[in-house]
Order: structure tokens, then C-alpha cells, then sequence
């Protein structure tokens, strides 16, 4: 039904993509290994397997309080593509797409979390 509406509609499609495509350029940041206190490992975009020169932190689920890090430009092309979120397979949204200062990483879970303060 959803893809019926779509091909009918294709402005819903548009409107919903760059909503999704403006939170993303909202949220991304210069991302420099130097300043986070933590292992590569957990800076590595589970799209490009690379430390993003330009990240995005997105949560793996909308159920879920973990968060990657991800390349802004691979995410961007995942959403232009309306391809599934590479994690959950969910429909990327903004919803997924969360500010920088609304993470930390957290050393008993090896894994950035939601900032409880924010």
C-alpha cells in the first residue's frame, strides 16, 4: 500500500527523503579519531568500514538506545536510494538520525548510548 501511495504521490516520497537528507546535514560533524578517548573500532561507519572523515551518529533501531557512528555521504546515499537501515533493516528515518551532543560512549557496553542528561 505504502509503495502504491508512493508511486502516486511521488512529492510524499521527495518531502519524506529530504526531510531525512536535512536532519542528516543538521546533525553531521567533523570527526577526528583524536577526540574521542576510544578505540577505532567504535568510530568505524558499519556501511564504509572506515573511520568517517564526516560522521553522523544513527541509532541502530528506533528501539534501541545504541547509536553508530556513520559516514554522512554513505548514509546520505542509503537514504537517497531509500534503501533499509544497514543494522535493523528498518525504513531510515529521522527519527534515526541523532545530534552528536545526545551520545556518549559507554565503556561497559562498547557502544555509543543516548546521553541521559539530554
Amino acid at each position: 500500500m505504502e509503495e502504491q501511495l508512493d508511486r502516486l504521490f511521488p512529492s510524499r516520497v521527495s518531502a519524506g527523503v529530504q526531510g531525512v537528507l536535512g536532519k542528516i546535514d543538521a546533525c553531521l560533524f567533523a570527526t577526528e579519531p583524536t577526540g574521542f578517548q576510544i578505540p577505532g573500532v567504535h568510530l568505524t561507519c558499519p556501511i564504509t568500514l572506515n573511520i568517517p572523515e564526516r560522521g553522523v551518529f544513527a541509532r541502530t533501531s528506533l528501539q534501541s538506545d545504541v547509536r553508530c557512528l556513520y559516514d554522512s555521504t554513505a548514509l546520505k546515499e542509503l537514504v537517497s536510494r531509500r534503501l533499509p537501515h544497514p543494522i535493523s533493516r528498518e525504513a531510515i528515518t529521522a527519527a534515526h538520525i541523532v545530534p552528536k551532543e545526545q551520545c556518549h560512549f559507554d565503556p561497559e557496553k562498547g557502544a555509543f548510548i543516548h546521553s541521559a542528561s539530554q
